[in-house]
């Protein structure tokens, strides 16, 4: 519905999530909420200026409340887009939720600026440094972003329905039902006797059985949320 309360409805809807109280139902939703307002952000795009500038927000929906934005104005408004994605880069430098600040910079990382190159190589120093919230990106990733053409997230997750298409039922059924199986399967170790010297065969080349499984692709655990904001990690 193309409708300021609509928009108005949907936001509320938005910013009541709990963070600090674990409900999948949000995990249904996440990724497609720049495609749930893609005819709605008009409404709310200043409540949605409000939400991500006040200095005091750290928020994980922050990481919503940006995409929401970027997606709108990339399509409406390139000076604005702009604004918005150095208003990110900003928040990023005075944030004290590394967490928060090493997934917000992924969104960078979609729409990279030779302005915002430097902030993300030191953020994926940061993480190569202790690790101790897990690696969102690292310095391969920021150079594979400037190096190539990268596919708009939105474009991935522009059908919230995709979920429930009967081909991709299907298909998690078949995938479910092979991890099943292979999981079931017996597994027997024999003793090893006391003298035993391994016999080492030379190391053969890895060959990829299926294609790598990029940041923003849907994760294939099947839960509906990008791979970097699920099993990732």
């Amino acid at each position: 519905m193309n409708s300021q309360e609509a928009a108005r409805q949907l936001l509320t809807f938005l910013t009541k999530r709990n963070n600090d109280t674990y409900d999948s139902r949000w995990d249904w939703l996440a990724s497609y909420w720049p495609a749930l307002f893609v005819n709605k952000t008009y409404f709310v795009k200043q409540r949605l200026l409000e939400l991500i500038t006040d200095p005091d927000n750290e928020d994980d929906k922050l990481y919503d409340y940006f995409s929401i934005l970027i997606v709108y104005t990339k399509k409406t408004d390139s000076n604005a887009f702009e604004s918005v994605i150095d208003i990110l880069a900003q928040r990023l430098q005075s944030m004290k939720n590394r967490s928060l600040v090493f997934l917000l910079a992924n969104i960078l990382l979609d729409y990279p600026s030779s302005r915002h190159r430097e902030l993300l190589e030191k953020l994926a120093r940061e993480q190569d440094k202790g690790k101790p919230h897990g690696r969102f990106f690292s310095l391969s990733n920021v150079e594979d972003a400037f190096s190539f053409e990268p596919q708009p997230e939105y474009e991935r997750f522009a059908n919230p329905w995709n979920f429930y298409n009967h081909q991709q039922i299907i298909q998690r059924q078949i995938r479910w039902t092979n991890e099943d199986e292979n999981l079931s399967a017996p597994y027997e170790i024999d003793a090893v006797p006391d003298n035993w010297i391994p016999n080492y065969e030379p190391q053969q080349t890895y060959i990829r059985e299926k294609e790598k499984i990029g940041r923003n692709d849907p994760c294939p655990c099947g839960s509906g949320k990008k791979y970097k904001k699920c099993c990732l990690h």
